[in-house]
């Protein structure tokens, strides 16, 4: 039988030794928990070199750095559909360590994409988006709700990814795509 570790009772010392034993991607997830954890995350000077927004079907960040993490923002029913949709409060939120394929699954306790985001920016000192890339040719989300959600952060720079299929003369369909950046 196993009961609850009250970690926050631990010295500081000791506590800051259990986090830095962490993956980031806990420690993300540990810092969301009070002002208390994220104050102690950010007290540790961690550092993350690369953050990336991928706009798709979902929206995307990708972190670089020590540790890498991937997360996924899916909306609830309400935004299905084809029509441009404001960026939403998650649903659920994925998460995966850039080291192994352990998807991670959170209901989302309310935290909207932008207060996600500025977590991670604090916590690992990085005020910049270093790359906000846009997949598909016509952007599903409504545009002034995603400038809601990148905040005061600087967007270094952004990418559009244009895809499209050739015909070989073979008659073979092959998917290509370029990159269009913009700084």
């Amino acid at each position: 039988m196993s009961s609850d570790f009250p970690l926050l009772r631990l010295p500081e010392k000791a506590l800051n030794l259990v986090i830095q034993c962490m993956e980031y991607i806990e420690i993300v997830g540990f810092s969301l928990a009070s002002n208390k954890t994220k104050e102690t995350v950010k007290a540790l000077n961690l550092q993350i070199t690369t953050l990336y927004l991928t706009t798709e079907e979902i929206i995307k960040v990708h972190v670089e750095g020590p540790s890498r993490m991937f997360w996924n923002f899916y909306p609830g029913e309400e935004n299905a559909g084809p029509e441009p949709i404001p960026v939403y409060m998650p649903a659920r939120v994925t998460a995966m360590p850039g080291n192994t394929r352990e998807i991670l699954e959170y209901l989302n306790p309310g935290y909207s994409i932008q207060k996600w985001i500025d977590t991670v920016q604090y916590i690992f000192s990085h005020p910049v988006i270093d790359f906000l890339i846009f997949k598909r040719e016509t952007c599903k989300f409504d545009m002034s709700s995603l400038v809601k959600t990148i905040g005061t952060a600087t967007v270094k720079r952004s990418c559009f990814m244009i895809m499209w299929r050739k015909v070989r003369k073979d008659g073979v369909k092959k998917l290509s795509n370029t990159k269009l950046w913009l700084a």
